[in-house]
């Protein structure tokens, strides 16, 4: 397995050929949306700064934590079958007494408390956007998960269709702005 540390965690990581055809190299071995995907993350934030032969992986990046694409998809059949290869995640203490919550309305949405993210996996950063905005949603008990499932499907639908919504465009909460983590209490 080949692996890269190309950039330097900034807003767009190193442009040296080098670094930018190692990526290349590694992306033409891509299929369909991985491939696609993976270009368009490259195009808006730069050079990752970590490629291996099965993810490219940018540090923060705009609201962004972490950006990983992954070579291998995971199947997803909610709301339309498609494949979760874009996972985007932000800093944010996600309410303990939400865990099973949230999981239900996404099953590509988790919070980890230790670490202190929220994430979304899907095949597009609209995507991530929407199911993060309903997340916190359901966070800050705006609304539950069964309604934000419907809106989801709602807005998904309606974007098949050429129309758009704010929550498919950026993040309607502020992440913070430091890590968010919990790492619990000592035992022994």
């Amino acid at each position: 397995m080949r692996c890269f540390q190309l950039g330097a965690g900034t807003s767009g990581g190193t442009s040296g050929s080098a670094s930018t055809g190692a990526v290349k190299d590694i992306v033409s071995n891509w299929v369909g949306r991985s491939r696609d995907v993976a270009s368009a993350m490259i195009k808006k934030y730069g050079v990752p700064d970590e490629a291996t032969d099965s993810r490219l992986i940018w540090g923060p990046r705009g609201v962004w934590n972490e950006i990983v694409v992954y070579r291998e998809p995971v199947f997803h059949n909610w709301p339309t079958p498609h494949v979760d290869v874009l996972e985007q995640s932000v800093n944010y203490q996600y309410p303990l007494d939400r865990y099973d919550d949230v999981v239900m309305f996404d099953g590509s949405v988790s919070a980890e408390r230790t670490k202190g993210v929220l994430k979304a996996r899907c095949d597009s950063e609209a995507g991530n956007y929407l199911a993060l905005n309903l997340a916190h949603e359901i966070a800050t008990n705006r609304r539950a998960w069964q309604d934000c499932r419907e809106f989801y499907e709602q807005v998904m639908m309606n974007a098949s269709k050429g129309l758009t919504h704010s929550y498919l465009t950026g993040l309607i909460f502020t992440p913070a702005a430091t890590p968010q983590g919990d790492p619990d209490n000592k035992v022994f």
